[in-house]
């Protein structure tokens, strides 16, 4: 299926989804006082059943993270269409104990009973779904590549930290690796700059007009103030060492660290730093 379909497939479900919690809810809010004994027993079950809803909200994320990071998306989908099933099955067998209003206790019942045959159905028309997407999510799954070697380095970046897990994972995928020899001049004084630089391993130093600002090694960035400023270089960065680092392009940066308040104010902190210290 097209992205397209696969949009409409998903936006109709989430219809469906709420439209059958919302009668089930209501369902259930009506027959469970026929479910109890004594008034007691209603307000134990009330507080059960607010109890278990919330562990549900908690819970459910939290094991759904749990089955998409040790197994795959159709998993956690087929997991989920089954506790569907497993909660239409505990259903079918409840009865009420008391008939004290037996037109009201008729009408309520075959609410029951309709809700269900949704729960069934939904279950089982998710189970479907899920076993005919199976190939497309096969497909997804394999061309999401593994975090690089760049990921953690990336993100201990102080202006990248704030940003969001997938930007920062979509940076790495952009960087460039750059091999400089030793006395290389990276990035020169008053040129027009395009790229952003992190050190993957190697020294270099910071020059400005023929001082020495600065050395920087492993893990270290520089050429942020040019893009972020637009303004030539503000200082000549020369390989001490033979120097591997990883490059990013102004576009994929300024897109980044702009689009992020605290990764943008982040940034400019760092920009004045630097350029106070000369």
């Amino acid at each position: 299926m097209t992205g397209g379909v696969h949009a409409i497939l998903v936006l109709v479900l989430v219809g469906l989804e709420a439209g059958l919690a919302s009668v089930f809810r209501q369902v259930q809010a009506a027959l469970l006082p026929w479910l109890a004994r004594t008034p007691d027993e209603l307000t134990h079950a009330n507080t059960a059943v607010g109890v278990m809803q919330s562990a549900a909200m908690l819970g459910g994320p939290a094991i759904a993270a749990g089955l998409l990071a040790v197994s795959t998306p159709q998993a956690a989908m087929l997991a989920a269409c089954g506790l569907t099933a497993v909660a239409a099955v505990v259903l079918a067998g409840v009865r009420p104990l008391s008939s004290q209003h037996p037109v009201e206790a008729v009408r309520w019942l075959k609410q029951l009973r309709l809700a269900r045959g949704t729960l069934i159905a939904t279950g089982a028309l998710l189970v479907v779904i899920v076993a005919l997407s199976v190939p497309s999510l096969t497909a997804i799954d394999h061309r999401i590549s593994e975090p690089g070697p760049d990921l953690g380095p990336l993100r201990q970046v102080s202006f990248f930290g704030p940003l969001p897990f997938a930007i920062v994972e979509h940076l790495a995928s952009e960087l460039q690796p750059a091999t400089y020899e030793p006395g290389h001049v990276i990035i020169q004084d008053g040129e027009p700059g395009n790229l952003f630089y992190m050190i993957a391993d190697g020294r270099a130093r910071v020059c400005k007009d023929g001082k020495q600002l600065r050395q920087m090694g492993t893990g270290e960035s520089f050429g942020e103030i040019g893009l972020l400023r637009q303004i030539p270089r503000t200082a000549t960065v020369i390989a001490m060492t033979r120097l591997q680092a990883r490059t990013l392009t102004r576009e994929e940066f300024l897109a980044a660290v702009t689009g992020n308040a605290a990764s943008a104010e982040g940034a400019d902190e760092v920009v004045s730093t630097r350029l106070r210290a000369g």
